[in-house]
């Protein structure tokens, strides 16, 4: 490998630690807030549609923080 290609290997690499150290953070301090925990099924398979709805849901917290109005168009005729 050339000098670059280590370069961009080894940050590549650190980056993708620090992203599992976050998300392992992040999971351990979600866990460690609820009152009871489910199996481990709940966590891996959501509900169909969960994702979806949590997606839009992140978007149009987007949205109106950025002064935008949201308008669904599968409502409008």
């Amino acid at each position: 490998m050339t000098p670059y290609q280590t370069a961009v290997a080894v940050k590549a690499r650190r980056r993708a630690q620090f992203e599992h150290s976050v998300r392992t953070g992040w999971f351990a301090e979600r866990f460690a807030r609820e009152e009871r925990l489910s199996g481990l099924d709940h966590y891996l398979n959501p509900p169909p549609g969960l994702a979806e709805a949590e997606a839009e849901a992140e978007i149009t917290r987007w949205a109106v923080g950025h002064g935008l109005e949201v308008v669904d168009i599968e409502d409008e005729e």
